[in-house]
């Protein structure tokens, strides 16, 4: 059997790009603390806001808990936050809950300076070390220290004892969702968790010069050795864009990506045997699937949307080794056009292997 002698970096790194986005994104800096029994409040609100507004992206940064790191630390000693507060897009001192959702919309509204996107990733399985390449692209002439830097959030973190157990003061308001859950929640479910940055907790200085022209773009490529209790199917990317300045530091854009679809990450981290190709891409009018298959078998080739909703199957079947390609013209099962924006295709065996890359479709 032929081997795969791409190393794991490379065999993992997408080679398709992501293009900048040219929207508006908000970055929602929630702080809050297992210990804080207002917090869990928050967390109903920022879900709320978050369903209302597709294009707001959550970091919930926490303090003197399970998990709290020094990242997190910096940033909240620079903001002295109270609990649960948020700034959006770091545009004024820390909010209350029940302000984020008009700071949120007002924040959407505004003309974005600069396209932020993750334009590349790959994840060492055998090191755990990630490494990211965020791209940002000027929309406007701007001036000003200007940094770029990459978060990284875990959902569905679930620890026990006080670091996690979070305490809920609404135990008893009949009228609260939380009524009834104990206080504190045992086994509480923290959701957005900032695990850490990957530049300073102020992004990277040098980056990008501090007078820019409209179209330009520069990169920056970060690397960090994740902790091996971080669950990664659970974990975002988050590319981002800052000012550096006093008294605020505000987020100029962002852009969130789930871990698995920016590293193309699967059950079988290695692999053995697949290689991948879309051309063109991003899709206009349709794009080429190529595949290399080293071995009789059958496969599956799906198409699925960001939630992970499955669009089109293009092949299902018994299949031999060798060069395959397949077209896909951008529509779905039923054969209508689906919407612009990030799909993924999925190529699978029957051994258990799998490979996946995006795909962009940009009518």
């Amino acid at each position: 059997m032929k081997k795969t002698l791409l190393s794991l970096f490379s065999l993992l790194m997408l080679s398709q790009l992501l293009p900048a986005q040219s929207i508006q994104k908000v970055l929602i800096e929630e702080h809050t603390g297992a210990w804080c029994g207002y917090c869990p409040d928050g967390a109903l609100i920022l879900e709320d806001v978050l369903a209302a507004n597709p294009n707001a992206i959550a970091a919930s940064v926490h303090n003197s808990d399970a998990m709290y790191n020094s990242t997190g630390g910096v940033i909240q000693g620079f903001y002295s936050p109270a609990y649960p507060q948020a700034t959006i897009n770091r545009q004024s001192d820390p909010i209350s809950r029940g302000a984020w959702a008009g700071a949120v919309a007002t924040a959407l509204q505004k003309s974005p300076v600069v396209a932020v996107s993750i334009d590349s990733a790959g994840y060492d399985f055998g090191t755990r070390t990630l490494k990211v390449k965020v791209k940002a692209t000027f929309l406007r002439d701007t001036t000003g220290q200007m940094r770029i830097n990459a978060y990284l959030t875990e959902d569905g973190v679930v620890g026990s004892g006080s670091g996690y157990d979070q305490v809920n003061y609404y135990n008893s308001s009949s009228g609260s969702p939380l009524f009834g859950l104990g206080n504190p929640i045992l086994n509480y479910t923290h959701n957005h968790v900032f695990r850490d940055a990957l530049a300073t907790a102020w992004g990277y200085n040098g980056a990008i010069p501090t007078t820019v022209t409209a179209g330009e773009s520069y990169s920056l490529t970060l690397t960090k050795v994740l902790p091996a209790t971080w669950n990664i199917a659970n974990m975002h990317i988050i590319g981002l864009v800052n000012m550096h300045a006093s008294p605020v530091r505000p987020t100029l854009n962002a852009e969130e990506v789930p871990f698995s679809i920016a590293t193309g990450f699967s059950n079988d981290p290695f692999a053995q045997g697949l290689e991948m190709s879309v051309f063109p891409n991003p899709l206009i009018d349709r794009s080429t699937i190529g595949f290399d298959l080293v071995e009789n078998g059958h496969i599956s080739l799906a198409v699925y949307n960001i939630a992970g909703q499955k669009v089109r199957i293009l092949v299902d079947d018994i299949t031999n080794a060798g060069m395959h390609s397949m077209v896909w013209d951008g529509t779905d099962a039923s054969g209508q056009p689906v919407a612009n924006g990030l799909y993924i295709a999925r190529l699978s065996t029957d051994s258990g292997a799998n490979i996946s890359r995006r795909i962009m479709v940009s009518r």
